[in-house]
């Protein structure tokens, strides 16, 4: 190794140290104001050991390993048929089809009959009945 290279460790390793040794200390895992708290006091154990009345019951809702297993397996298979569904020659028109596709969008498109259509009656009916319930706007400047 270079003497170059031993000073850079050297001067990395200075001005990273105290800086670990602070996030360290904060974080209560191994930091040594937690550990120094329970030395002095000679109490670290008391009453930090739990019952065996106070383990909590195993969860009944949980699926089984099965039905877990299914589930996965359905979403695979869910996944496969999107990418099935949206492959590129998926929106492709055979050689011809364009008028077929043509014709049935224009069908799809169509106007209802008139059959349909409300009366015109009852669409001033309605438009009366609206406008008798509608309140005026409050005034800007009072």
């Amino acid at each position: 190794m270079t003497k170059a290279l031993r000073l850079a460790i050297i001067a990395g390793l200075a001005m990273a140290g105290p800086t670990l040794a602070w996030s360290m200390a904060g974080s209560g895992v191994a930091g040594a104001r937690a550990t120094t708290g329970c030395a002095k006091s000679g109490q670290a154990g008391a009453g930090a050991y739990p019952t065996f009345c106070a383990i909590p019951e195993a969860p009944r809702d949980v699926r089984g390993a099965d039905a877990f297993k299914a589930a996965v397996v359905e979403t695979r298979l869910a996944g496969r048929q999107t990418l099935r569904d949206s492959a590129p020659d998926t929106f492709l028109l055979p050689i011809g089809g364009a008028e077929a596709f043509a014709a049935d969008a224009r069908a799809r498109a169509a106007y209802p009959s008139a059959a349909a259509a409300p009366a015109e009656q009852a669409t001033r009916d309605f438009a009366d009945a609206a406008r008798a319930r509608a309140t005026p706007p409050k005034p800007r400047h009072p």
